[in-house]
């Protein structure tokens, strides 16, 4: 078939110096794309205990960054999507026009989550539709006439239908036997005692089955904290990923790509020059300056140095005069990592702010209620 295999990998909840390291095994060091631009993932973050920082760095090295709602809640209301898109375009640096996805946390949508989704007119796409790739083996489409899977929570009407809002499908794995294995976080057959050996075979079985007929897209969708204590896991994608990047015409793709690229189809030759394949990423030299990116971008192993810096604060009270005032009693010491901003964050009273990155659940909560309605940025 004179189609690229695409493949997906995907991380889902808050991203923090605790889960940060299986996240630069699975990322970096990899073989490339057979255009030469390396692997992308897309991350889908729920701000709770999340670090804008890290956030920034994921995106300025070409990786997605999608929505996952603010406190990890099911059902979530408009206000805990909209409140993450804002908290992650003001805080991380995001923009607005590369914040398209988005994922429900523990896959439990409905119709009401795809009408937020709609009415937002923000979201390019949702992927929280699990999908049996045996019986279904379809590519991400349009809702225009409706999923092609039953919501798992919720109500979802026969006539479902969100006009111009993509779903990119969460394919299921089989195991080598023909059983079910998982879409989110694949594991080993149980009572397998090489867990690595097991977990690639697995794997492979899997990739083959597209590779070798439909070429249907495969997604890898993890949890990074699954894996903090599994480091056979871990080898075991790592193993997998280098190995189907052996293959000629094998891309590892964000699903903004993944997208772009059904919207604009080509065969494998022309994939290599295909626009929505390509990438750009921050150049790194000793002769630069560093900037507050979340890069190394001078390369002497360090990043945003001088620029970024943790200050802890007693239990204080927070007031934000902007029309109205919010008064915080923190149980906790505050940790606040910033950056030098590169651009100002205002309230509509022109209160500035520099980009933080929160990490207690207190001020979280404090600030969802202004990242709902009151956050702009310039």
């Amino acid at each position: 078939m004179d189609v690229p295999q695409f493949m997906s990998l995907t991380f889902d909840d808050n991203v923090n110096e605790v889960i940060f390291p299986v996240i630069q095994n699975l990322t970096s060091g990899l073989a490339f794309n057979p255009n030469g631009c390396p692997l992308s993932a897309t991350f889908y973050v729920s701000t709770l205990y999340t670090d804008y920082q890290m956030i920034q760095g994921l995106f300025n090295r070409g990786h997605e960054i999608a929505v996952h709602t603010m406190n990890h809640v099911s059902q979530p209301s408009q206000g805990e999507i909209l409140g993450a898109y804002r908290a992650l375009n003001a805080f991380a640096g995001i923009p607005k026009s590369k914040l398209k996805g988005f994922r429900t946390p523990f896959l439990a949508f409905s119709y009401q989550t795809y009408q937020h989704l709609s009415d937002s007119n923000l979201f390019l796409y949702d992927s929280s539709m699990s999908v049996n790739y045996k019986s279904a083996p379809i590519w991400p489409y349009t809702l225009d006439h409706g999923p092609a899977t039953e919501c798992t929570t919720g109500s979802c009407p026969a006539n479902f239908s969100m006009k111009g809002l993509w779903s990119v499908p969460m394919y299921t794995l089989d195991n080598t036997d023909g059983t079910l294995n998982a879409a989110m976080d694949p594991n080993a057959k149980r009572g397998n005692s090489d867990l690595k050996e097991n977990l690639l075979s697995t794997l492979k079985f899997n990739f083959l089955a597209r590779y070798n007929s439909t070429r249907v897209p495969m997604g890898l969708y993890l949890h990074a904290a699954a894996s903090l204590t599994v480091k056979d896991r871990t080898d075991a994608y790592v193993e997998f990923i280098n190995w189907t990047l052996s293959f000629p015409d094998v891309y590892w793709v964000n699903n903004q790509q993944l997208i772009s690229w059904i919207q604009n189809p080509t065969n494998i030759k022309d994939s290599l020059t295909n626009p929505a394949l390509d990438c750009i990423m921050p150049p790194v030299s000793e002769n630069n300056v560093e900037i507050c990116d979340g890069v190394d971008n001078n390369n002497d192993g360090k990043i945003d140095e001088g620029l970024a810096s943790a200050c802890y604060y007693p239990s204080v009270q927070l007031s934000l005069n902007v029309n109205f005032e919010i008064i915080l009693n923190f149980r906790h010491a505050l940790a606040v990592r910033h950056c030098i901003p590169t651009f100002p964050i205002q309230f509509h009273s022109h209160l500035t702010m520099r980009r933080n990155s929160f990490r207690t659940k207190d001020v979280q909560i404090a600030v969802f209620g202004i990242l709902q309605k009151e956050l702009v940025l310039l």
